[in-house]
């Protein structure tokens, strides 16, 4: 009987301490994922307080929509010292993340202000700028590429000259002769002013 006893007991003993073993062995098996994860944790970048987004400070410890919001609003901010300024952060929060944040360089109001600038420029190709460049092309398109001579010229040649429609053009054909260039301004609606745009495009020899 005795020795049954201690058989018994024996057994109870060995169980018991398999119990012990696997409950440490599942310990430690909790405990690995969560060194991990605390581990990931501290290894992550931080974060720009003069650059992030707001869900990227919202992922900060402590710091809510509202307080996100008005570090947004403060910015730039140059230190530690300046976050812990902001409405809602105080200095014990600005501690805390100090070892999860940086301050960055934010835009300058300069480069700003350029950029704000650029943005209020008129594209081309609209308003004022649009009608000089069709006025530009239209003066480029119609200069004749060689000079014109007033005596010999078709009536299609004498039009890509600025200013003379296919009227002037038949009065210029109809009216030579011309001797010299300033002739032409005899020619009905060709004015000093018409004549100062085509005289370094005509001649008469």
């Amino acid at each position: 009987m005795r020795i049954r006893l201690m058989r018994t007991a024996g057994a109870i003993a060995a169980a018991a301490s398999l119990l012990m073993i696997g409950s440490m062995d599942l310990r430690a098996q909790t405990a690995a994922p969560a060194a991990k994860a605390k581990a990931k944790v501290v290894a992550r970048a931080k974060v720009d307080l003069n650059t992030a987004t707001q869900e990227e400070l919202e992922n900060l410890p402590g710091i809510g929509p509202a307080h996100a919001k008005a570090i947004i609003a403060a910015r730039p901010i140059k230190s530690i010292e300046e976050l812990a300024k902001v409405k809602g952060i105080g200095e014990s929060r600005a501690n805390a993340l100090k070892d999860q944040v940086l301050v960055g360089s934010a835009p300058s109001g300069k480069a700003a202000a350029s950029k704000s600038t650029a943005s209020a420029r008129p594209a081309p190709g609209r308003g004022p700028a649009r009608k000089a460049m069709i006025a530009e092309k239209a003066v480029a398109k119609a200069a004749p590429a060689k000079i014109i001579n007033l005596n010999k010229a078709t009536k299609e040649e004498l039009e890509l000259l600025p200013g003379i429609g296919p009227v002037k053009a038949q009065a210029i054909i109809d009216a030579r002769p011309f001797k010299e260039i300033e002739d032409i301004k005899k020619i009905k609606g060709i004015k000093e002013g018409e004549f100062a745009k085509i005289k370094h495009l005509i001649s008469v020899k």
